[in-house]
């Protein structure tokens, strides 16, 4: 999904760029005020790409503080699965699903870690479970952490 939003951002930044330069150029050359509207539609492209932008950094910035600062805990692996949500070429990503069953809530929490583009499972051999990194303040905010057991991403 991170690199799905990337190209997303790349992709709305440079047609934003080309419209308010194209649209403005008309309007300067020609003298026309109609060609203003290329250059609000390349605006709110700007616009969506830097919101893309924005939230990627702020999901990188919370993970590593939950990997630095977040409680870890260790959740059973339940499943490894496909996310059939994501589809990019016709092929869905996998997902590690684990469960960690909180001691003092009773309350039991699944967690999913990131996409992963290819079969996990010869990678977590017999392990049973994964280190998952929480904020003990809100459980819902999580981090599961492959790091060492799976190769790194390409």
């Amino acid at each position: 999904m991170k690199t799905a939003l990337k190209i997303c951002a790349a992709v709305f930044g440079l047609v934003g760029v080309i419209f308010v330069a194209v649209g403005a150029g008309v309007c300067y050359v020609t003298g026309l005020r109609w060609p203003l509207i290329h250059v609000g539609l390349g605006a709110v492209f700007v616009i969506l790409a830097i919101s893309f932008v924005i939230y990627l950094r702020r999901r990188a910035a919370t993970e590593a503080s939950l990997l630095e600062t977040g409680t870890r805990i260790q959740a059973n692996i339940d499943d490894v699965a496909l996310n059939y949500s994501v589809r990019v070429n016709g092929r869905c990503p996998y997902v590690i699903q684990c469960s960690w069953l909180d001691p003092q809530t009773q309350k039991v929490y699944v967690f999913h870690s990131d996409s992963i583009w290819y079969n996990p499972t010869p990678y977590l051999g017999n392990r049973t479970t994964l280190p998952v990194y929480i904020d003990p303040d809100n459980p819902k905010h999580y981090v599961v952490d492959t790091e060492g057991i799976l190769p790194p991403k390409g």
